[in-house]
């Protein structure tokens, strides 16, 4: 087992903003699992409205939800009070759900708060089809779990993105994918994040999240406890280093397999940057060679 912080820092100009023209605002008052003035309420109301709209949320503490929100169908901007001022979390007596879900057709952006208690096998946190931005967001202690059946998969414990991230002074950390028990393949990958259509990740961490597998039969693979970024999204003009390493991300991989052999152990964040120019690692590649020349 090993454990670490890997701090990325990108610059991008590129931020992917619900909107800069909010046609309806939809106030949060209330931390209540639904009602009036509730985040399921509000989400609703969007979903209803055509075009842009915030979700300015006041209320502190936790919400603690018992069922799933709705999913977030149209553009919009979340906002809450800070991660250490609003808890959006899945009460633990619930049945499993994630705890917010992205649309193909939604530029959403989600911003001031903690996700927490999630629980699905492919994002737990957070799912997302459409473009998805998070800022000032922590995601943690969300779980991805599989087991049983033919193939036994989980992905993603905190967060998993089919459409364009944008991750900006946000934490992925403690988050869990864990599959048990597929007869012919049993899986667990990327225990904290992995955006398979690029990512902007602007000075966020990335850290302790796990990815376990375990089986008597069939194949076992656990791969990628941190992240899995398979393209990087960069401004045209900016500093590069000459060639971009794979970045050894030090989060944490559990494999208990008896029985046959296990496929392949990857612990690492990897780093694609095919079909992108230029690309700046600005605390990670001078961490390992020292300040970049100008």
């Amino acid at each position: 087992m090993r454990s670490g912080l890997l701090t990325v820092c990108f610059c991008a100009a590129l931020l992917l903003p619900a909107g800069s023209s909010l046609a309806d605002s939809f106030p949060v008052t209330s931390s209540a699992d639904a009602g009036a003035g509730s985040l399921r309420t509000a989400i609703g109301e969007a979903n209803a409205t055509l075009g842009p709209d915030s979700i300015p949320i006041s209320a502190t503490g936790t919400i603690d939800l018992t069922s799933a929100l709705p999913v977030l169908a149209e553009s919009v901007d979340v906002s809450g009070p800070g991660v250490d001022r609003l808890t959006v979390s899945r009460d633990p007596a619930a049945p499993a759900f994630r705890i917010f879900d992205v649309g193909p057709a939604a530029t959403v952006s989600i911003s001031g708060m903690t996700i927490k208690g999630g629980k699905a096998n492919e994002g737990g946190g957070v799912r997302s089809q459409g473009p998805l931005t998070l800022a000032r967001v922590d995601v943690t202690q969300n779980l991805a779990p599989a087991t049983g059946g033919n193939n036994a998969t989980a992905q993603a414990g905190g967060i998993f993105s089919t459409g364009p991230l944008t991750l900006r002074e946000s934490s992925v950390v403690e988050n869990l994918a864990v599959a048990h028990d597929g007869s012919a393949l049993t899986e667990a990958r990327s225990g904290g994040l992995r955006a398979l259509a690029g990512a902007v990740i602007v000075a966020s961490n990335i850290s302790l999240n796990n990815a376990e597998a375990s089986s008597n039969t069939g194949t076992v693979l656990a791969s990628i406890a941190g992240a899995k970024i398979t393209a990087i999204r960069a401004t045209p003009n900016q500093r590069a280093p000459n060639s971009c390493p794979t970045i050894e991300y030090a989060s944490e991989l559990k494999i208990a397999k008896t029985g046959t052999r296990i496929t392949s152990i990857i612990s690492n964040i990897i780093l694609t940057t095919d079909n992108v120019d230029r690309l700046e690692l600005l605390a990670a590649w001078e961490k390992m060679t020292g300040p970049s020349a100008e």
